[in-house]
């Protein structure tokens, strides 16, 4: 097939006649495709081959396009010279007889003779054509055969079962299907050797994102069971980075960079303390007051009677001119603890912007 490449032209590249309809040139495209696809030849050592047989499929692929579209195909077949005459019946005689071989010996037999008898009249037994009342042992053989083999019932084409056979469409949805489960098995297997990496360098936050690849391709409960396993390690390990980064920019005074860490610390394993230094940290760096708020209400609705929790979710509905609400929280502060000095200044700003 690769020395048809450029040599020839698509309808000898496909096999068909010049005359071939559209349901020919699909029938012998399909037929060739699930013979030449390169995806039939996953992951086998082609070495050079490969290239050859990518052209091969690059070629009959261009032909069955340029076939099948109507217009592609005039303007192709434009292009093409004519098809030659055939040549005369005595030239495409290959062999001739002689002028004087005698006729054959049943040519001048009686139609009846030659045709052979009617299926339901045996012919008649070899002993009968010979005179005599004993035939010999060898003739009366030959009449046993004979008759064992009229006695036999014809043969019927329809009897006969079919040879099962795959449609070249099939044949090709099987190849390719074959092909995307050996890429899936590729990816797999690539997932989980850097996993495998991932954990044995101590990085289980890697290690579990792999897991999760893993199960994309398809559920496995081994490894379903490992990554619930990982995971828990992976969130305990991610709550001590976060906490160690938002405590060291709390002293750093680097507020936003502590918002967001504390806010991190939170959401991976919840916590009274870190969701209130959170929505400090917010408030101080002016960022999210929405945010910021609802992480003070989480502390306060915890602990109702700490005085500091109360602070600070007064100080963020400050910042937030949300006056009422200040007040109220301030009055609440103030029952619990009549000397704060956080809670008297929530108050007093309050008032004064009321």
């Amino acid at each position: 097939m690769f020395g048809k490449v450029g040599n020839v032209d698509h309808y000898a590249m496909l096999g068909v006649e010049r005359a071939a309809d559209k349901k020919a040139i699909k029938r012998a495209y399909t037929t060739l495709a699930a013979k030449f696809h390169p995806d039939r030849f996953f992951k086998k050592k082609l070495g050079t081959f490969r290239v050859s047989l990518e052209k091969v499929f690059q070629a009959i692929t261009s032909a069955e396009a340029e076939l099948v579209d109507r217009e592609r195909r005039e303007a192709y077949d434009a292009k093409l010279p004519p098809m030659s005459e055939p040549p005369p019946a005595a030239e495409r005689s290959l062999v001739a007889l002689p002028p004087t071989l005698p006729p054959p010996a049943f040519a001048s037999l009686p139609p009846t003779v030659r045709e052979g008898p009617a299926p339901t009249q045996p012919p008649p037994r070899l002993s009968e054509a010979r005179t005599g009342s004993s035939p010999p042992p060898r003739i009366r053989a030959l009449d046993s055969w004979a008759a064992s083999r009229l006695s036999r019932p014809p043969v019927v084409a329809s009897s006969i079962p079919p040879t099962p056979s795959v449609p070249p469409e099939d044949a090709m949805k099987r190849l390719l299907a074959k092909g995307k489960q050996d890429e899936k098995l590729r990816r797999t297997d690539v997932f989980l050797r850097a996993a495998q990496e991932a954990l044995a360098r101590d990085d289980v936050v890697s290690a579990a994102n792999n897991f999760r690849l893993v199960l994309q391709n398809g559920e496995d409960p081994a490894v379903r069971k490992q990554l619930e396993a990982i995971e828990v390690v992976a969130k305990q390990k991610q709550h001590s980075t976060a906490l160690t980064r938002a405590q060291a920019a709390e002293r750093d005074g680097r507020w936003d960079e502590a918002g967001r860490s504390y806010a991190r610390a939170h959401a991976l394993v919840p916590s009274v303390i870190h969701a209130e230094r959170a929505a400090f940290a917010m408030c101080k760096a002016g960022g999210d007051l929405h945010e910021a708020s609802r992480l003070a209400e989480f502390a306060v609705t915890a602990q109702p009677n700490h005085v500091g929790y109360q602070a600070t979710l007064g100080e963020i509905y400050l910042a937030a001119k949300l006056w009422t609400r200040a007040a109220r929280v301030a009055e609440r502060a103030l029952q619990l603890a009549p000397n704060d000095a956080r809670a008297k200044a929530i108050a007093a700003a309050a008032k004064a912007d009321r």
